[in-house]
């Protein structure tokens, strides 16, 4: 299996007042191409971070990352990222939001809109191409930064709790749509969240990091059907020994035994 994202001996410490602040230690992780792996741990262990030096915007302080197959140097053009806020220019509307993206590509104007057209359509918002970011619930706003990412055809897709400033009916809604534009699009994630049952409900593969600084503390695969309904899966047997044997990690790392 290709490995789409390879994590070497990554460590992180940030510098404040001349003071190291240590965030990621000795990291190693690798995702298989088309592979969905949700990330949890405590507050403050790098989840993010994490995220942000596999996205190029930030740089290790030791270690390498390859995103599928080339040495992360810089920003990453093969990875697409999703951030806790929809981050949507207020100004433009939904499928001009969505053809940003393009637009800075320069790909011609006629082009990217029926590119955005039909992506608006395969997250489910047709028919409000022309409304406004404040004229779109919540879920509606993710729906087209969503669309605004996979626009752009990205080899890996970086979520950093996409779905957190959501209500719980919303988050499955928007749990099983990711999970259907990820069998559609075959497309690698690593989704951080810090919700244990939707990072069990949505992914192949759990990673459990420490608190900070983080390292990888175990990793647990997700013995659930592909199809899968995130409002039926946390109901099975098997996803709550799952849920009960991952907690029981999380929690001596949340509080601090």
């Amino acid at each position: 299996m290709k490995k789409a994202v390879i994590v070497k001996n990554l460590t992180k410490s940030f510098f404040k007042l001349g003071r190291e602040i240590p965030v990621l230690r000795n990291v190693n992780l690798t995702v298989d191409e088309g592979e969905f792996v949700s990330v949890i741990g405590p507050s403050g262990c790098g989840k993010s971070t994490l995220l942000n030096i596999i996205s190029g915007l930030l740089r290790p302080t030791s270690g390498e990352v390859f995103v599928d197959g080339e040495r992360v140097i810089g920003p990453c053009t093969k990875v697409g990222y999703m951030f806790q806020s929809d981050v949507l220019l207020p100004w433009r509307t939904a499928i001009a939001n969505v053809e940003l993206g393009l637009e800075i590509r320069n790909v011609d104007k006629e082009e990217r809109r029926k590119i955005a057209e039909t992506m608006i359509k395969r997250v489910g918002l047709s028919g409000f191409e022309h409304h406004y970011p404040h004229e779109l619930s919540g879920g509606m706003r993710q729906r087209v930064a969503l669309a605004r990412t996979l626009v752009l055809n990205p080899t890996v897709l970086l979520m950093d709790e996409p779905f957190g400033a959501l209500d719980a009916q919303t988050r499955m809604l928007l749990g099983n749509e990711l999970l259907r534009l990820w069998r559609e699009y075959n497309k690698t994630i690593i989704f951080v969240t810090h919700d244990l049952s939707e990072a069990i409900s949505l992914a192949q593969r759990v990673v459990v990091l420490s608190k900070r600084p983080g390292t990888i503390k175990a990793q647990y695969s997700v013995d659930l059907p592909e199809l899968r309904d995130v409002t039926k899966v946390v109901k099975e047997a098997s996803f709550l020994n799952l849920y009960s044997t991952i907690w029981n990690d999380l929690a001596k790392e949340i509080s601090g035994g």
